[in-house]
C-alpha cells in the first residue's frame, strides 16, 4: 500500500509539473497572462505531491510533512484566485445584454476582491499552520494550528461557492440573452398567411435557432466557468469533510479521486486551447486574438469591441495609428485597459 501511495505522489507531481509547462507554454502562446499564475499554482502543488511521495522514505520527518502542507495549501489557494480573477475577466469583458442591469459592474470587482482572502488563507496561514503542527510541537499549538486549517478551508469552500453562484447567474442571463436573440431572428424570418399575420416556427424553431446561437457565441463560454467551479467544490468540499475526519484525507482510494482528481481535472480545462482566453475576454475574445498576432498593444472597456494601440502611441497625446475593429457584441468601444493581461 505504501508503494502505491508513493507512486501516485510522484505520478500526481509529474502531472502538475506538466501543467506548470503547459502553462507557462500557454502565456507564450496567447500573450494571456493568467497562464502565469496559474502555472505558480501547478508548480507549488508540483512540489508539494513530490514532498510527499519523498514522505514515504522517511515518515517520521516532520519538515517533509511541513514542506507538503506548505505547497500544497498555497498551490491550491493560487487555483481559486486563478478562478477569481477569470471570473472577473468574464463579467467585466461580457456584453451588457446578457448581464443583469447595474449589477454585475460590482461582481466584477467584488469577485476579485476575494483574493485577498485567498492568499491569506493559502499561501500566508498554510505556512502559519505548518509551522504551528510540525515546528513547535506543543499541544496549544497543535491545536492553533488545526484551527488555522479549519478557518482556510471553511473559506475556500465559501469563496468558490460564491464564484459558482455567481457563474450560474451570469450563465442564467446569457441564456435569457440567446433566448430572446433567436426570438427575435425567428419572428423576423416568419412568413405572413393569408390574413397578414406573421407566422413563425414557434418554440421550437427559437430553440434551435438559440442552439444555433449559442454554440457560435463567446458569451456560451460562461459554462466552462461553471464547471471550473464545481470541480473546486468538489475539492474543498473534501478539504472541510478531511478535517473533521481525518481517515478520509489518510485514505488513498478517497483522497485522490475526491481531492485530487478534481484539482488536475480544473488545470486541464483550464489548458485546454484557448479555453482560459474565451472565458476571460468574452465578446472582447476576437479582438484580443487580432491584437496578439499583430503584436500590438490592446485596450478596451466592458462589452465587445477593442482599440489597437501601436507600442509607444498610448504614450502620447493622440492616437493616429489606432484602428477600430468591427463591433463584437453590439459596443462601440474605445477605453482603458481590460483584464486581458490579468495577472
Amino acid at each position: 500500500m505504501v508503494y502505491h501511495e508513493e507512486a501516485a505522489a510522484g505520478v500526481v507531481a509529474g502531472l502538475f509539473f506538466l501543467g506548470f509547462v503547459c502553462s507557462v507554454a500557454s502565456k507564450i502562446r496567447t500573450g494571456f497572462r493568467l497562464y502565469l499564475l496559474l502555472g505558480v499554482s501547478t508548480l507549488f502543488r508540483g512540489i508539494g505531491f513530490a514532498v510527499r511521495a519523498a514522505e514515504f522514505h522517511d515518515p517520521y520527518n516532520t519538515n517533509l510533512a511541513a514542506v507538503t502542507l506548505v505547497f500544497r495549501q498555497a498551490g491550491f489557494g493560487i487555483s481559486i484566485a486563478v478562478l477569481c480573477i477569470l471570473t472577473g475577466c468574464w463579467l467585466k469583458n461580457a456584453d451588457q445584454r446578457g448581464k443583469p442591469p447595474k449589477s454585475f459592474p460590482q461582481l466584477s470587482i467584488g469577485v476579485r476582491l476575494l483574493i485577498a482572502p485567498v492568499i491569506v488563507f493559502g499561501p500566508i496561514l498554510g505556512a502559519v499552520a505548518a509551522g504551528l503542527l510540525f515546528g513547535v510541537g506543543s499541544d496549544q499549538a497543535i491545536t492553533t494550528g488545526n484551527r488555522i486549517r479549519k478557518g482556510s478551508s471553511w473559506a475556500f469552500l465559501g469563496v468558490v461557492t460564491i464564484l459558482h453562484a455567481t457563474a450560474t447567474v451570469a450563465a442564467f442571463f446569457v441564456l435569457r440573452w440567446q433566448w430572446r436573440e433567436s426570438k427575435a431572428v425567428a419572428s423576423s424570418d416568419g412568413q405572413q398567411d393569408l390574413k397578414g399575420h406573421v407566422r413563425t416556427g414557434g418554440s421550437l424553431q427559437s430553440m434551435r435557432l438559440a442552439l444555433a446561437h449559442a454554440s457560435r457565441d463567446q458569451h456560451s463560454w460562461v459554462h466552462a466557468l461553471q464547471l471550473l467551479c464545481a470541480l473546486l467544490q468538489l475539492a474543498t468540499i473534501f478539504r472541510v469533510v478531511s478535517i473533521y475526519h481525518p481517515r478520509f484525507a489518510d485514505n488513498p482510494d478517497l483522497f485522490y479521486p475526491l481531492q485530487v482528481l478534481p484539482e488536475l481535472l480544473y488545470v486541464v480545462v483550464l489548458l485546454w486551447p484557448n479555453l482560459m482566453v474565451r472565458v476571460g475576454m468574452a465578446g472582447n475574445y476576437t479582438s484580443f486574438k487580432e491584437c496578439v498576432r499583430a503584436g500590438e498593444k490592446w485596450q478596451g472597456r466592458p462589452g465587445g469591441g477593442a482599440v489597437v494601440v501601436p507600442v509607444g502611441e498610448e504614450e502620447k497625446g493622440s492616437l493616429p495609428g489606432a484602428w477600430v475593429p468591427a463591433k463584437e457584441g453590439g459596443n462601440k468601444v474605445v477605453g482603458r485597459d481590460v483584464e486581458a493581461n490579468a495577472a
